[in-house]
């Protein structure tokens, strides 16, 4: 399952998790640490008893109790030392529980005894299986304690034992000291309480240090993040300054870095954006109503400007009854294109009253651009002049591919083929003339650009010249403005999902007598 939580919040979290795991780790050590101190003590305490109060007893008369042991022997004189030695020893300490004696000399058998002192009266006399507990045998030898708490017939208890010798140092039995196992339970009881007091202490600390640690280091992150939510809402001039000479230093550097070329990249956008509608004024806003022609053009560019261009009537002082027809491509796109297209575009404008042809006009463009051009930058024009009573087009065509007529009456494409080179590479170079007669109503002039022909697939094939004419034919029935959207529809479908790469323009002109001029 997914947090949805702040960055703060998760860094707390974190650190109060990997803190509690800390200090349960530390407060488990602790516990094993002191409960092994706290038993070691009272084994210590048991030992060092015992060790002093086992001298004191006689052995040999400790020895001679034992056919007499009974509830009886109570009153013997000889009794009466071992009674005084345990209430001695129980009054010494509140922790000691009960005081004992085996006799092992009169016992029944290897590892029994008899018990020759008990404050339990009754029990006087009673035979008692010692060598079930390893700490009392290890009593007839030397002191020794349990272990641990040890469970007999009389409850739980730790016990503490030291051996009983006779006056020849014989052990005829032991001495033994115990300490109740619900006083142990308790002093371990106390032990637990005071670590768990200290787990919740842990716990409120590592709460306030997690806060303070997520606190800390959310703050760089916090502003960050604020940054970038001013950088997303348009505030490009952002800046972010920490100085921590760490990562988070670094990433303020970087967001600064980035936010000045996001500045930098919007202010070119702006300008782009500018610069794609000054040259979107340089195109015609729409076709122009012309007697006896239906005109259709488009162009759509990769970027947000390009080099394409294309135009026609009514801005032509070309004579009356002549319509005049250009479609150009400059070499890239982007910036650089768009600039030379508006080169080409004001001279074209400027020189066209003064050209006596389609050919001597490219020849004067051509010089304009040759002077002005950088290297490997040049434009390719077509340049025709329609005369629609006489049937005819005369025009020049500067490298300019994708330029035919498609006849209304036979289906027959007629290229218009390049008859000189690109503009701008040479300068001085002449531009032959061509022309195309027995225009027809419901013949079609197409012209267009290399980035219908040249659009790419997914495999990387291209649309193709053959597929481009055929669609004229298939469509040359319609009016111009319907030919030219379903070339312009074909090269979308055929490229699909794919970007476009190259700038695509159009100019469609079909004679067609039902066309009438606009009202002056």
């Amino acid at each position: 399952m997914r947090l949805r939580a702040s960055f703060r919040t998760k860094l707390f979290l974190a650190f109060l998790g990997v803190s509690l795991l800390a200090s349960a780790v530390l407060l488990h050590f602790a516990w094993r640490t002191a409960r092994a101190a706290q038993l070691e003590a009272l084994q210590t305490l048991l030992r060092t008893t015992v060790a002093a109060a086992a001298p004191e007893i006689d052995g040999d008369a400790h020895a001679a109790l034992g056919p007499r042991l009974s509830p009886d022997i109570l009153t013997d004189p000889g009794y009466l030392p071992l009674r005084r030695l345990a209430e001695r020893l129980v009054r010494s300490n509140p922790k000691f529980k009960e005081v004992y004696t085996v006799d092992t000399v009169n016992g029944k058998g290897p590892g029994w005894g008899v018990l020759s002192l008990s404050q339990k009266d009754a029990e006087i006399g009673r035979p008692y299986d010692y060598g079930r507990f390893p700490g009392m045998v290890r009593g007839l030898v030397e002191q020794s304690v349990d272990d641990d708490i040890a469970t007999d017939e009389y409850g739980p208890s730790l016990s503490g034992y030291a051996p009983i010798r006779d006056r020849s140092g014989h052990t005829v039995g032991f001495l033994g000291l115990d300490v109740d196992g619900s006083t142990v339970d308790a002093m371990r009881g106390r032990l637990l309480g005071l670590l768990a007091i200290g787990a919740v202490g842990c716990v409120v600390l590592a709460a306030a240090l997690g806060m303070w640690f997520a606190t800390r280091i959310h703050r760089p992150v916090r502003l960050l993040s604020a940054a970038m939510e001013k950088m997303a809402a348009g505030e490009h001039g952002t800046r972010v300054t920490w100085a921590s000479g760490d990562e988070f230093e670094g990433l303020a550097t970087g967001f600064n870095a980035m936010a000045a070329g996001l500045e930098e990249r919007q202010r070119l956008k702006s300008a782009l954006q500018v610069a794609m509608e000054i040259q979107q004024s340089l195109l015609p806003a729409r076709p122009p109503r012309v007697e006896g022609i239906d005109l259709s053009g488009f162009s759509d560019y990769c970027d947000e400007t390009g080099g394409d261009y294309y135009d026609y009537p009514p801005s032509w002082p070309v004579g009356a009854g002549l319509t005049a027809l250009t479609v150009g491509d400059v070499t890239g796109h982007g910036i650089a294109a768009a600039l030379m297209m508006s080169s080409a575009r004001a001279a074209i404008r400027t020189q066209s009253d003064r050209a006596e042809s389609p050919g001597a006009l490219l020849e004067l463009v051509n010089r304009h651009l040759a002077r002005d051009a950088t290297a490997g930058k040049f434009m390719t024009l077509f340049y025709g002049v329609l005369d629609r009573k006489a049937g005819t087009l005369r025009y020049s065509n500067a490298g300019q591919g994708g330029c035919f007529v498609v006849r209304g009456s036979t289906g027959a494409v007629e290229d218009l083929g390049a008859v000189g080179p690109p503009l701008g590479v040479i300068a001085g170079i002449p531009f032959p003339e061509a022309s195309v007669s027995g225009l027809a109503a419901g013949d079609v002039i197409v012209l267009g650009t290399d980035g219908i022909w040249e659009t790419a697939d997914a495999t990387g094939a291209m649309f193709g010249m053959e597929r481009f004419q055929r669609l004229a034919r298939e469509h040359a029935g319609k009016g111009a403005d319907a030919l030219a959207k379903a070339i312009r529809a074909a090269t979308e479908t055929f490229r699909g999902t794919g970007p476009q790469t190259d700038d695509v323009t159009l100019v469609v002109a079909k004679l067609d007598p039902s066309a009438r001029a606009e009202r002056p």
